[in-house]
């Protein structure tokens, strides 16, 4: 699957992604990053509580993003669906509103179900699905 680079915000352009996460009976649809900085998915507290999560009653986990700043996110099981690769995989919530925006397609739990591909000087990446 190939998709252009995206400008958000009036930002730089970057490789995002429209999924779909599940979780129990509830899916919606969100926006991520892919994200090779990521060690885990990293998604929202609204989306959370968009699929019915209660957000803290996950493990916590803590997290220090690129500014060093020490976060809490809570890891919860969810499906991930693009195009017509589904699986389960666990993803960290936080309320932290840039995730609002758009969350973060990480190293485990999405870059182990796709061979990443990015095409930087063509504003392009590929996700071809392995396995």
């Amino acid at each position: 699957m190939r998709f252009d680079y995206t400008v958000l915000d009036g930002s730089f352009e970057r490789p995002y992604v429209r999924i779909t996460v599940g979780h129990g009976r509830n899916a919606e649809p969100y926006l991520v990053l892919v994200d090779s900085g990521a060690d885990v998915n990293v998604f929202s507290a609204a989306l959370a509580a968009d699929l019915g999560i209660a957000l803290t009653s996950g493990e916590a986990l803590t997290v220090r993003g690129a500014t060093g700043k020490a976060e809490t996110f809570y890891m919860h099981p969810v499906t991930i669906t693009l195009g017509d690769v589904t699986f389960t995989t666990m993803a960290a919530f936080a309320d932290l509103p840039h995730l609002e925006l758009s969350g973060l397609a990480g190293q485990a739990g999405f870059f182990e179900h796709f061979d990443v591909s990015f095409k930087f000087q063509r504003r392009t990446f590929e996700l071809t699905p392995v396995g």
